[in-house]
């Protein structure tokens, strides 16, 4: 019997976000504290926790990923829906047009 595979994006994207808040919260807390960093540097490392929480989710999913693969078994399904494309480009959009013009416009 085969089972359908279910999208599982949004809860890969919830596990992102609740990652990225610890990483941003009690990791630079704890960061902070065992390593005290120079003075007007409280807090620095945040962006890097979050970088690196979001690269160990991803890790993780690969990991489950590439254990089904190997087990013979469906594979996770995160593939984002066809309703979603315009809005994600469009998101894109705005956030090169951010980016480039908090950079080169200053």
């Amino acid at each position: 019997m085969d089972r359908p595979r279910r999208n599982v994006l949004g809860v890969i994207l919830a596990l992102m976000a609740i990652a990225a808040a610890l990483a941003w919260t009690v990791g630079s807390d704890w960061f902070d504290a065992t390593f005290p960093p120079a003075t007007g540097y409280r807090h620095a490392a945040r962006p890097a926790l979050v970088v690196a929480a979001l690269s160990f989710v991803a890790f993780l999913v690969a990991l489950v990923n590439a254990t089904l693969a190997t087990a013979d078994r469906p594979t996770l399904d995160i593939s984002i829906e066809h309703r979603w494309d315009a809005y994600l480009s469009a998101g894109v959009a705005i956030a090169v047009g951010i980016l480039i013009g908090t950079t080169i416009f200053r």
